[in-house]
């Protein structure tokens, strides 16, 4: 995959770099998901609201208020982009997550929403990293995450 690689290696998002799975978005479309940990989950967040219920139910908007700022209601008033990470209980995940967050069309707005869910005796590193390709120009990222 092409994508800048060079701009997403200085955020982190390294395929020569050993990780439990990753997440790529592109503007607005997500270009990949996935893990290779047994215990651990990788989802585009849209995805996890099909496949657990309880995701949009309970956690979406459960920690950030949807009307605190500007920021926030525009994140809600959207479709969600972003992804959903479950990591089961007593898992624990040495090898990091890679998640990068790529706005490649020049004055666009990027807004993400991510939920991360940890069990309980479990632990899980993600190296997340936000960057532009070089063409872009200006632009603005948005991002929101909530971890439980």
């Amino acid at each position: 995959m092409e994508l800048q690689q060079f701009e997403l290696e200085k955020i982190g998002y390294d395929s020569s770099i050993a990780s439990c799975g990753n997440f790529l978005v592109l503007d607005h479309d997500v270009k990949s998901a996935s893990h290779n940990i047994k215990g651990l989950e990788v989802l585009a967040l849209a995805e996890a609201f099909k496949k657990y219920p309880h995701v949009e139910k309970d956690l979406y908007f459960n920690i950030v208020e949807r009307h605190k700022n500007e920021f926030t209601e525009l994140a809600a008033s959207r479709e969600p982009v972003g992804y959903y990470v479950r990591v089961e209980n007593d898992v624990k995940i040495a090898d990091p997550l890679q998640a990068a967050f790529l706005l490649g069309t020049a004055g666009s707005t990027q807004v993400l929403h991510n939920i991360i869910e940890v069990g309980e005796n479990a632990s899980l590193h993600i190296v997340n990293g936000c960057s532009s390709a070089c063409h872009a120009g200006g632009g603005r990222h948005i991002g929101i995450t909530e971890t439980y």
